[in-house]
Formats: C-alpha cells, sequence, structure tokens
C-alpha cells in the first residue's frame, strides 16, 4: 500500500490572511483603508522584500491579500506576532498620548485656578492695604507709611 503523502501548503491560507488583516484593520470585501500608517508600511515593506513592490495609493483588502498570498505558511506564527505585538504598541501609544492630553487639560485647568486665586489674593492685598491707610490716616497715625503694601 502506498502511503500517502499529505503536502503541505507553501503559503499562507486565506484564512490565515483574513486573521492578520483583521488585526490591522483591513477585511474582506473593503474598498478603502482603514489601517493604520504603520501596517501600511509595514505590507508595503513586505511588498518590497517580496521583489513585488505595490504600486497602490491606498491597502485594501485585497491588496494585503496580494502581498500576504506570497508568504510561506511558516511564517505565520512570526507574522502573527509581529503584528500582535505592533497592535499592542500602538494602543499603548493610543493610551499615552491620552494620558497626556489629560494631563495637560487638568495642568491648565489647575493653572486657571491658581491664577484666578492669585488674582483674588492680589485684589485683597489692594483692599487690606487701601483699609490700612485709611486707618491710619483716621487715627492720625504717622508711624505707618501711607504708601507702601504689606
Amino acid at each position: 500500500m502506498e502511503e500517502e503523502t499529505k503536502k503541505e501548503p507553501l503559503n499562507l491560507t486565506d484564512e490565515q490572511i483574513r486573521e492578520l488583516g483583521k488585526i490591522v484593520g483591513v477585511e474582506e470585501g473593503q474598498r478603502y483603508c482603514n489601517m493604520a500608517n504603520v501596517y501600511t508600511n509595514f505590507v508595503y515593506l513586505l511588498s518590497i522584500l517580496l521583489g513585488r513592490p505595490t504600486e497602490s495609493q491606498t491597502m485594501n483588502f485585497d491588496c494585503f491579500k496580494r502581498v500576504f498570498a506570497e508568504l510561506p505558511q511558516s511564517s505565520y506564527k512570526r507574522l502573527l506576532s509581529v503584528l500582535q505585538g505592533i497592535s499592542r504598541m500602538e494602543t499603548k501609544m493610543k493610551k499615552a498620548v491620552e494620558g497626556a492630553s489629560i494631563t495637560e487639560r487638568v495642568r491648565r485647568e489647575t493653572e486657571e485656578r491658581l491664577n484666578k486665586v492669585r488674582s483674588v489674593a492680589h485684589r485683597e492685598k489692594r483692599i487690606s492695604t487701601l483699609f490700612l491707610n485709611i486707618l491710619v490716616e483716621e487715627r492720625g497715625d504717622q508711624d505707618y507709611p501711607l504708601n507702601e503694601e504689606y
């Protein structure tokens, strides 16, 4: 009896390509690109390394599939790991930018409150100086300087 030899596919399967596409934000049937620039540039780089640079101005699923269909199936786990790593990095970066934005907003609000407190304190100081001058004039005390702020 002849032993059946199963030939392992050399290239990524359609399912693997769809899964990788889902990570980067492209889905089958899309005609527009909603991938982040880092993914688009990654796909362009792969196409160059494969010797088939893509001239597409936008990156839809068909362009994505055309590049990834030429990659060996043995590279799937590594590609998945790389794309997930980029995704985690982007998520962390977005959180950091959001955190920095919130921190900047809180800083501005705190600075505005501080300026208001300083303004009130300055006004109160002027009023107290005015009242002190009036008091000194009323009492006739010449020991206190009339125009000096305290």
